[in-house]
């Protein structure tokens, strides 16, 4: 023999005719790279998954997500406030609720009113907190008088729900 003698690997006995073997007797999913004879791993493309009729990406931009309509609050000054999604939620509560507002009253669609709450705040809305309970749990209530307004079916139509007296 001269110079090194190549030793093939064992192959693994196997059940029928299944191809998992070891070493370079397992071609189905590898082949001899260029200028080595190591095997390399071949990339198999894999067809688009379907959704109906429709691939993944196109069913994600078909989807519909619910658009909240715009809520508005107008003060007795003019001032205005617009929300749409949960502050705008939280608003129409805020305004049509004689009771106030409570975390419990927002169960399970919002789980941080207070942090809504502090929001609207800060945009200038006057908000009352009453403490009640043991546990001190908070009920707000708004104290800014004016009118609650949802948009229509087009930007010129709007709709009063409610007006805040004062």
């Amino acid at each position: 023999m001269s110079g090194p003698e190549r030793i093939k690997a064992p192959v693994a006995p196997t059940t029928g005719n299944l191809d998992c073997t070891l070493g370079y007797a397992a071609a189905s999913t590898y082949k001899i790279g260029r200028g080595t004879d190591k095997p390399a791993l071949v990339a198999r493309p894999k067809p688009p998954k379907e959704y109906g009729h429709k691939t993944r990406s196109e069913a994600r931009l078909s989807r519909k997500r619910p658009q909240w309509p715009l809520m508005t609050f107008r003060d007795k000054d003019g001032r205005k406030w617009a929300y749409r999604g949960k502050k705008g939620r939280v608003l129409m509560m805020l305004a049509t609720g004689r009771d106030g507002v409570t975390q419990w009253d927002t169960l399970p669609w919002h789980t941080r009113l207070g942090g809504t709450i502090h929001a609207l705040r800060r945009d200038g809305l006057v908000i009352d907190t009453e403490r009640e309970g043991e546990c001190r749990h908070a009920r707000y209530r708004l104290m800014t008088p004016g009118t609650l307004f949802q948009q229509g079916e087009t930007a010129m139509e709007a709709v009063t729900i409610h007006r805040v007296k004062p």
